[in-house]
């Protein structure tokens, strides 16, 4: 049930309080907080949302302490939390404040009062804002519990993005297979390397708080600093996107030894080039590395591959086995099972498949299906795998136009509609690239046709309506190749820019 599940997680995290008072809890702005310290500010923003009615707390933070209070607060209180940069455009900010639909208290703590002010007046109809300073703490239990951990938006073709909601249950059951698989305990530091609205970064925050271990918050946008962090903290616990990995490799600061005191390294959310596992295992020569694979849909990561060295692996990284007690099926088109070595869609299901989303039932009833030979549900991925008996799941690709950019779900066509609607013209095709051995897709290319506006009066509009993963490297304009149905060429796209490369 999710109140026996919602009591448990709830239970959790305040006993590894109670276990290790003393012991770093968080490490952010340059200052480390105890479980003691950390838990008595939740603990009284927790009272605070629990007077209120509202299922959902939007957090508006920047990476700073009240981010983290605001977070562990939610949990205790049965609330989910959504995260929202304050680096998001505003457009952005209002399509998903329209989704919450006014169900939804607030934490403003953005680092610019004028700019929290600005979100404010967003919030239609008003919010409350809920003050996130010392008072008296609150140690009851929640008046009625909500079952959700947290929502989180993931990209929509249409240019509105979807809400995925995971409950308490699907959260506590990824916990628990992380646990069993990657063994983290109470003297562990764990990188908290992710941004705040991708799912990663849950992993970063409730696994160490579920075991008493550390969550340290390295700065936004200071890769370069990483491996300094990692030593002078001997941090243990690292995940991130490989994109993260190859800007560390490209910088030249994979050098070998670099990253000692790493316990356990994993990368999720895009393909994981073999060449980056061995400069890392270079790095780090006796840590122990996991290519983990999941969408939002499934709670973080629900497959899971064990890097060695001594492996004749293909060139990117397989993701390997389902985490204990979740299920994967590769199928055809018709939804029937293909041949061991075939290539197929991946499904999944399992306790930490989601509901669906969030206020959509269409797309809920799209994505998420019923086999006739394995009754329950199962959620379409959409990627392409093949099973090697070896390796288990190996990575093909996508059925789709969808790509992971730097660790984002992207769709082509919510990019091209959104890039349309900014820039007022309908001939607008997007590329991924440039891509890395292994797949890796590491920015995208507009191409623009038919337009007068200059390019960087484009940057200037796209900055302020997009977010900055949907920001594209580079603009072409100039007409667009077109195929025998008239329909853009997107392969002739792909080899400009391999000419020019």
């Amino acid at each position: 049930m999710t109140i026996g599940y919602r009591a448990e997680l709830r239970d959790r995290l305040l006993a590894a309080a109670r276990r290790h008072p003393e012991r770093t809890a968080l490490w952010v702005d340059d200052r480390a907080y105890t479980y003691r310290e950390l838990f008595a500010r939740a603990d009284t923003l927790a009272g605070r949302l629990d007077e209120r009615d509202e299922p959902f707390c939007l957090v508006y933070c920047g990476r700073n302490l009240t981010r983290y209070v605001a977070i562990l607060a939610s949990l205790l209180a049965g609330k989910a939390f959504v995260p929202m940069c304050p680096t998001s455009p505003p457009a952005y900010c209002e399509k998903v404040l329209k989704r919450l639909d006014g169900q939804v208290v607030a934490v403003l703590d953005s680092g610019d009062p004028d700019q929290d002010d600005r979100l404010r007046t967003m919030m239609a109809p008003p919010a409350p804002v809920l003050d996130h300073g010392p008072g008296p703490r609150w140690e009851g239990e929640p008046r009625r519990p909500q079952g959700g951990a947290y929502l989180m938006f993931t990209s929509g073709s249409t240019g509105v993005p979807k809400a995925v909601l995971v409950t308490l249950d699907n959260l506590t059951a990824y916990l628990d297979g992380a646990i069993e698989l990657f063994g983290p305990t109470c003297e562990d530091r764990f990188a908290q390397v992710n941004n705040f609205t991708f799912d990663l970064s849950v992993h970063d925050i409730a696994l160490p708080w579920t075991v008493g271990a550390a969550v340290y918050a390295l700065p936004d946008q200071a890769v370069y600093k990483f491996p300094a962090l990692v030593r002078e903290h001997a941090l243990t616990f690292w995940l991130s996107v490989p994109t993260t990995g190859v800007s560390l490799l490209d910088l030249g600061l994979l050098r070998s030894g670099a990253l000692p005191s790493l316990r356990r390294t994993l990368f999720c959310g895009e393909p994981l080039p073999r060449r980056l596992a061995q400069a890392w295992h270079a790095a780090n020569p006796d840590g122990e590395l996991f290519n983990v694979y999941g969408p939002t849909e499934c709670t973080i990561a629900v497959t899971s591959f064990g890097w060695r060295p001594d492996q004749d692996l293909p060139d990117v990284v397989p993701i390997g086995w389902p985490y204990p007690r979740q299920e994967v099926r590769v199928v055809g088109a018709d939804l029937a099972g293909v041949a061991a070595g075939q290539t197929g869609e991946l499904l999944l299901r399992g306790s930490q498949l989601v509901p669906g989303y969030h206020g959509d039932p269409e797309q809920t009833a799209a994505r998420f299906v019923e086999l006739p030979d394995a009754p329950g549900r199962w959620y379409r991925t959409g990627d392409l795998v093949a099973h090697d008996p070896r390796w288990g799941l190996v990575f093909k690709g996508r059925r789709d136009d969808q790509m992971q950019v730097r660790g984002h779900r992207v769709e082509r066509l919510e990019v091209e509609t959104l890039l349309r609607q900014v820039l007022g013209t309908e001939a607008v095709a997007v590329v991924g690239w440039p891509v890395a051995p292994g797949g890796l897709v590491q920015g995208l290319v507009a191409f623009v046709a038919d337009t007068a506006t200059p390019v960087p009066e484009m940057r200037r509009r796209i900055s302020r309506e997009l977010p900055e993963h949907l920001w594209p490297s580079r603009i072409h304009v100039g007409p667009l190749p077109q195929n025998r149905s008239l329909k853009v060429d997107y392969p002739q796209l792909r080899r400009r820019l391999e000419e020019e490369a």
